[in-house]
């Protein structure tokens, strides 16, 4: 139900994201809405993060499929 993402919200995703990888995890989101997922793409940011189509595929990208 996201429907806005400010600044400070991409940087506390980004500061989890670096933080994970440094340790050989990631965070993948999963359900973005179209306007949140247009607005990462239009800041060069979607190719970065890790970003799945549902909760299923999620899983799967983490190599916990069910």
């Amino acid at each position: 139900n996201l429907r806005f993402l400010s600044s400070a919200g991409v940087g506390i995703i980004f500061t989890y994201v670096r933080k994970f990888r440094a340790n050989g995890g990631d965070i993948v989101l999963c359900n973005v809405p179209a306007a949140i997922f247009y607005v990462l793409s239009e800041l060069d940011l979607a190719d970065y993060l890790s970003i799945a189509q549902d909760l299923r595929a999620a899983t799967a990208a983490c190599g916990n499929a069910p």
